[in-house]
């Protein structure tokens, strides 16, 4: 942690102070924490370590229905049990919001995919998790699509 080794810079990095985050009514999360929306926990999933398939990973780990991001792709993994035909349990890995060709990766392909979630939250606490792809600056949800203009063609099967 940058702090920890220059602790010079405390508060002037402070993103949340910064940007001012509570009073626009943003939930700030610190590293290594949780919240969650009804039944689903939301983490940053570096608290899972690697692996090939982290959203199994995630649901491994936590035993309960997680999305994280942290792995800059998309996945998904739903577990059940035998015992309990009504508990079933989902992980999602989410994409990020930058770039996909990091210059760390020095040009290497990867599976870095851009985009988010939407989470609808019902009353019981069940929810639905939409994971929205960014591809050439557009993303499709519920029918209508964001982002830059294109021409949008309708393909029928």
């Amino acid at each position: 942690d940058l702090i920890e080794t220059q602790p010079e810079l405390d508060g002037l990095l402070d993103i949340k102070e910064l940007l001012h985050l509570d009073e626009f009514g943003y939930t700030v999360v610190p590293q290594g924490g949780f919240m969650k929306l009804g039944h689903l926990h939301l983490a940053h999933g570096d608290c899972i370590g690697g692996g090939q398939n982290p959203a199994k990973k995630a649901v491994d780990v936590w035993g309960k229905n997680i999305c994280i991001g942290h792995f800059h792709t998309a996945a998904s993994y739903t577990r059940s049990s035998p015992a309990s035909q009504s508990d079933r349990f989902t992980g999602t890995v989410l994409p990020c919001l930058s770039t996909t060709d990091p210059k760390y990766a020095r040009g290497r392909a990867n599976t870095h995919l851009g985009g988010f979630g939407i989470c609808d939250v019902r009353d019981d606490g069940a929810f639905n998790l939409y994971t929205a792809v960014i591809l050439n600056g557009q993303f499709s949800y519920a029918g209508q699509t964001y982002g830059k203009s294109t021409r949008r063609i309708d393909v029928v099967l």
